[in-house]
């Protein structure tokens, strides 16, 4: 957009390479794609093309407007970074996670309120979903007044159904989905002191996906939420999402 900015993570040769739009976790500050570089790189090492945009959780209709506009432009210019933008698996972590998940389900049904966009806003459905840490239960917890955070507070009603990630279940079981959580995970400095469900949820909501016809997997690491750059969890991360791109390309 005229104000959002992406980075691209791209080998240096090559045609048709699976491609990956990762959406980086709170807080959506400017550089917050910038957090997760060293992940993103360990992707492009893999063979993928990465598309990192900065998004704003707490932009209109829950950042929708960000998160449409980057994956219309991955699908639109993947081909220029030697990309098959036929085949974009959605990816993120913790918030990130969560936008990639709706989205991802969402497809084509995403909001349309984007005007301020590099390309038309038009998103087929992703092939792919990737996430870790994701809180699955976010728009529910809002809606019942137990997540008081501005990001949450400021949607309305109708973003809070149209972002919960169990009404959406069922709406495009064609789409592949990995999750992936720590064993211990009850959120990071953000959670309140008895923590959040994380872990639970996602074997909850992995297992809803299974009943409702999605091809999906659930890669569980030891340890809580906060990932260190580098470490054995983050490798864990960059597997699935690898795994997840590349079968979603054959």
């Amino acid at each position: 957009t005229s104000e959002r900015m992406l980075d691209v993570y791209a080998p240096t040769e090559g045609t048709g390479r699976p491609v990956v739009v990762y959406f980086h976790g709170g807080p959506a500050a400017p550089d917050g794609r910038a957090a997760a570089a060293s992940r993103l790189q360990a992707l492009a090492a893999q063979g993928l093309v990465v598309f990192a945009p900065d998004w704003r959780s707490n932009g209109p209709a829950g950042g929708s407007e960000d998160s449409v506009c980057a994956i219309a432009y991955a699908q639109a210019t993947a081909a220029d970074h030697g990309g098959d933008g036929e085949t974009v698996t959605v990816a993120g972590y913790s918030a990130g996670g969560f936008t990639a998940l709706v989205h991802g389900l969402l497809g084509p049904d995403a909001p349309r309120s984007v005007t301020d966009c590099e390309v038309e806003p038009e998103v087929t459905l992703p092939a792919g979903i990737a996430v870790g840490g994701t809180p699955v239960f976010a728009a529910q917890w809002a809606r019942d007044g137990r997540l008081p955070m501005p990001a949450w507070t400021s949607l309305t009603p109708e973003d809070l159904d149209l972002f919960d990630p169990y009404l959406l279940l069922g709406r495009h079981p064609d789409a592949r989905v990995a999750l992936a959580v720590g064993d211990e995970d009850v959120g990071g400095p953000a959670a309140p002191p008895d923590g959040w469900p994380i872990t639970e949820a996602n074997l909850d909501y992995h297992q809803r996906l299974i009943d409702a016809g999605y091809g999906a997997t659930l890669t569980t690491f030891p340890g809580g939420h906060v990932i260190e750059a580098g470490s054995e969890q983050d490798a864990v991360l960059v597997d699935m999402i690898v795994d997840t791109a590349r079968a979603v390309a054959e």
